[in-house]
């Protein structure tokens, strides 16, 4: 298992493979667009105003950080925007604000970087 998380930008869908450091763009049909390999871990993705936001970690998912993340290239990009929580898990956006859920602790909690 890699530890999967996706989002959609409303017309392609992101694959997040947290074990093997890569996101999977696919189309509407499923099938593979691009695959973009990751510099760093990454613990959730979710788009915001049409830009892909993420959660990056180190090998142990410690210091965590809510990040840009740029496709625009082969390899993402990734630049740190907050500290986080180091149980933050997941990543997703409603219009206002952002939500993570705390996942060893049993919560789900929103943000404003």
């Amino acid at each position: 298992m890699s530890g999967s998380h996706l989002a959609s930008d409303g017309t392609n869908l992101y694959l997040l493979q947290m074990g093997n450091r890569k996101i999977v763009t696919l189309d509407g049909s499923g099938a593979v667009k691009a695959e973009h390999t990751l510099p760093v871990r990454l613990a959730g993705i979710g788009f915001a105003n049409g830009t892909l936001y993420g959660i990056t970690g180190d090998e142990e998912f410690e210091n965590l950080h809510f990040a840009r993340v740029d496709l625009s290239g082969p390899e993402a990009v990734v630049t740190p925007i907050a500290a986080m929580d180091d149980e933050s898990r997941a990543l997703a956006f409603d219009g206002k604000a952002w939500w993570t859920s705390y996942r060893d602790l049993d919560l789900i909690g929103s943000f404003a970087p």
